[in-house]
């Protein structure tokens, strides 16, 4: 009976051996990285176009598959950069459905997930993280504003609050899921709980060291807009109180930006909706969020005895290269764009409290698949020699390279930062953005309106500068 059962075991494991061999040979071992670069050069180029174009076909070749949420992602902000603001709609509500369909996934999955330790988890479908879905609906709001729908940006604004409270009982679940997971597994357990193990891992946060701490899932620049939108086009008293309770939160997170401040202190005064100021709001994206990329550590695996194993494991680049503000000049006086959030904060934050998640699972695929390793191996000597089980080595070996595979990745044309700036009106509606270190200037004539928005964006360089505007009231 014993023998039967090893026997079984062994095909078992095999299967699965030969079946990821196949699947390597199959898909030419392509890695998102080098999916993503020819899209992710143009972009930092600034050929927003080219880069859009680029993406379309990715979500079109991807429908239904593992990663069409984050080519979706990636379509939607390219096109928005590049001005294609109705297609860029149409793709961000494209990627809020699969997003809201990954998310009440995970709710109801039950059942065993055993058979994902052995896979790597760039080949698991991309569900998305807490940040993208706050962004998703940040992004939608913009974009019902510039259309003009006020009621529609309301409710993507209260969806953007929403997922920040849903993210934090989310990532307490998942922590609590992954803590009784390590528990059931004494191989596991072993492992994570060594010393060695600890010093291993211990420099996967260095990249993000030292950034702004912001607290679990808060999006400042999302609670900024829930308050320029509150305050700006509020219906009764209600919404003139939310947006200073916005504003009084951003100010925890950007003590310095006087523009801020400035809007807090007005909505404090008020005693009723509609007494906002005539004024124009300059919100500017630059340079790039941080990108995922893979590195080699190995790891201490115990199981019958001691052996080190290298896991590969993703780690957060911090990209510096940006433009670091746009001089705003209207009416003779001179104003510059204040950052009101670092979105290398939002996606670092994010990234501590995956990376736990991220540790453990990684440790046991290397703890799962070594067991498999070492029945095959074991089984194939029994069963056919020496040579067999060097061929068997060969064989399992491959399948741990293939396998053993970071999940890099990420949202990558989100902005490192968001500024802000904030003017009267002037007479004669003129303004100019410029970047005096570039020598880099645009003259706009602001549209008719008590409050109008002036969006801006640039990647590095301010020469990839795009600029809209729009009526807020």
């Amino acid at each position: 009976m014993r023998a039967c059962l090893r026997e079984a075991v062994r095909v078992g494991l095999w299967q699965v051996v030969s079946g990821a061999l196949g699947l390597m040979l199959v898909s030419g071992c392509r890695t998102y990285d080098q999916q993503v670069r020819e899209i992710r050069t143009a972009y930092r180029a600034g050929n927003y176009t080219l880069a859009a174009d680029l993406a379309a076909k990715q979500v079109e070749g991807s429908r239904a598959g593992k990663d069409e949420l984050i080519w979706t992602l990636e379509a939607a902000t390219l096109m928005r950069s590049a001005g294609r603001l109705e297609e860029s709609a149409r793709v961000f509500d494209s990627a809020d459905q699969i997003y809201e369909r990954h998310a009440q996934q995970a709710k109801v999955k039950i059942g065993d997930e055993s058979l994902a330790l052995f896979t790597n988890p760039a080949e698991l479908p991309y569900a998305g993280r807490a940040y993208d879905g706050i962004m998703i609906n940040v992004y939608q709001a913009l974009e019902a504003l510039q259309k003009g729908d006020r009621d529609a940006a309301r409710v993507f604004i209260n969806r953007t609050y929403q997922r920040q409270q849903d993210a934090v009982a989310d990532h307490a679940a998942k922590i609590e899921k992954e803590g009784e997971r390590i528990k059931r597994d004494a191989n596991v357990s072993r492992t994570m709980q060594s010393p060695a193990f600890g010093a291993a891992v211990s420099g996967l946060e260095s990249p993000v060291e030292g950034l702004a701490a912001y607290a679990d899932y808060v999006n400042p620049f999302a609670v900024y807009l829930d308050g320029v939108y509150h305050w700006n086009a509020g219906l009764d008293q209600s919404d003139v109180q939310r947006a200073q309770k916005c504003f009084e939160r951003v100010m925890a997170f950007a003590p310095d930006n006087p523009y801020v401040r400035e809007d807090f202190e007005r909505t404090a005064k008020a005693t009723a909706p509609g007494q906002a100021e005539s004024a124009c709001y300059v919100l500017f994206e630059t340079g790039a969020a941080p990108s995922r990329e893979a590195v080699r550590i190995d790891i201490p695996i115990i199981v019958a005895r001691v052996s080190y194993v290298g896991i590969s494991f993703p780690r957060l680049r911090v990209h510096d290269a940006f433009v670091k503000s746009l001089t705003v000049e209207a009416g003779g006086a001179s104003l510059q764009t204040k950052r009101v959030a670092s979105m290398d904060a939002v996606v670092a934050q994010d990234f501590k409290n995956e990376l736990p998640s991220i540790i453990a699972h990684a440790t046991a695929s290397a703890v799962a698949k070594a067991v498999a390793a070492y029945a095959i191996n074991s089984a194939a000597k029994e069963s056919g020699g020496e040579g067999a089980q060097l061929a068997a080595q060969l064989l399992t070996a491959g399948y741990q390279l293939v396998m053993n595979v970071a999940d890099t990745r990420t949202w990558n044309t989100l902005p490192k930062e968001f500024q802000i700036c904030k003017l009267p009106i002037p007479e004669g509606r003129r303004i100019v953005l410029t970047s005096p270190e570039s020598g880099w200037r645009q003259e706009l004539t602001l549209n008719e309106g008590r409050v109008v928005v002036v969006w801006a964006k640039a990647v590095d360089q301010p020469y990839q500068m795009t600029v809209t505007q729009f009526t807020l009231k």
